[in-house]
């Protein structure tokens, strides 16, 4: 292998396992696909939050790379915290992106608004999305909806392609569950619970509490009438989420309830290729999952692992269009109508009896969405020549 391409990858790669899961999920796909081509890439991270692309060092990037990859996650949002110059994540001045000379691709970004947050763009966000979709190699999201938004919201003109969210790519690792009964059915729980205020209705810390108690109510009918074991997997382990946790636990029968930070800690302290791969595996072997993050949708999904979704952001709804199951979300924008125990109980049991089918169906779409995005990296990699 005689080209060794460097290829720089903006994206949020972190302590969250979802984030971690896009990185790895990506590499796994794109790397046999480049070394099939006599390919020796040569990566490097930057997160994309606060790496700037500026006067300083654009000229260096573009002596420096053979393509940048930016994108993976929900990065076409308003983020004023990071007073980002784009207005959405990507940290690039409008005035230098026709300066930027490395071919760049805008890869699998998502739409990814918290529906209390405030505006959902900043003023300039709309020009500068298209400016950079007008001078990227390749501009492509996630699913459909946020294909539809970026052209008719932000008024993208270029090509929009769909590329499929690459945590689907990733393999699962062999991990033992310590105390995981294989003759219970195992719901897996995990919520988004950061920024409460603008994720659910006000008052936000009403409707927290709410959610709360109607899960708890729903993880003991399925506990107590049905057998199950909760196993609780989360992937970012915040403060709200370890009392969470505690609290669930407290209210149910010994070993009905598993706490994953607790018996697999190194799935939270360890931040290395595997990690991701072993969340995915705890996926593997559940019955049903119940998922407020998006990635706690599409890791299952990845799976073959059926999954209820329950959030307020419209993602989750889109992630399962995409996947074939929109009637499994669960929608928080409907408070008082959806976000009941009657509600929950009733889409996770239904989840589990239709378990054949759309464990089958998931495996399906699966593989037409591993060629769509196979098709993309090739595309990605002409870009090398």
């Amino acid at each position: 292998m005689n080209f060794r391409p460097r290829i720089l990858i903006l994206n949020a790669y972190g302590t969250n396992l979802g984030d971690q899961a896009i990185l790895m999920g990506f590499l796994r796909r794109f790397v046999p696909a480049a070394e099939a081509r006599c390919l020796d890439c040569q990566f490097e991270h930057k997160f994309i939050y606060s790496f700037d692309l500026n006067e300083q060092n654009i000229n260096d990037i573009n002596a420096r790379y053979d393509l940048i990859v930016a994108g993976g996650g929900g990065i076409i949002f308003n983020r004023p915290k990071t007073n980002s110059p784009s207005g959405w994540g990507l940290r690039l001045p409008a005035h230098l992106i026709k300066q930027l000379k490395v071919p760049l691709v805008v890869y699998a970004a998502g739409y990814n608004y918290m529906p209390f947050a405030g505006p959902h763009f900043a003023s300039h966000a709309a020009q500068h999305v298209s400016m950079t979709a007008d001078h990227a190699a390749i501009f492509s999201v996630r699913e459909h909806h946020s294909m539809r938004l970026v052209r008719e919201e932000l008024g993208v003109s270029a090509p929009v392609e769909f590329a499929p969210d690459p945590a689907i790519y990733l393999e699962p690792v062999d991990v033992k569950i310590p105390g995981r009964d294989p003759n219970r059915p195992g719901l897996g729980l995990c919520l988004r619970l950061d920024t409460l205020e603008q994720r659910f209705p006000n008052p936000a810390g009403e409707s927290y509490k709410k959610l709360v108690a109607q899960l708890g109510a729903t993880c003991k009918i399925l506990t107590e009438k049905f057998g199950f074991q909760v196993v609780f997997t989360p992937h970012v382990s915040y403060v709200l989420d370890k009392k969470l946790g505690r609290f669930l636990k407290s209210l149910l029968a010994p070993h009905s309830f598993i706490d994953l930070t607790e018996v697999l800690p190194e799935i939270y302290t360890e931040i290395c290729h595997q990690t991701p791969g072993k969340l995915a595996g705890v996926y593997k072997q559940l019955d049903v999952v119940l998922g407020k993050r998006l990635h706690s949708v599409i890791l299952p999904f990845a799976m073959a692992t059926p999954v209820v979704s329950i959030s307020s952001t419209q993602s989750n709804r889109w992630m399962l269009e995409e996947f074939g199951y929109p009637q499994l979300h669960i929608d928080m924008l409907d408070f008082d109508a959806q976000v009941r125990c009657d509600v929950i109980t009733g889409r996770i049991l239904e989840a589990v009896k239709q378990s054949a089918n759309i464990r089958e169906d998931f495996a399906k779409r699966k593989q037409e969405l591993l060629k769509v995005g196979d098709r993309l990296h090739h595309r990605m990699l002409d870009l090398l020549f």
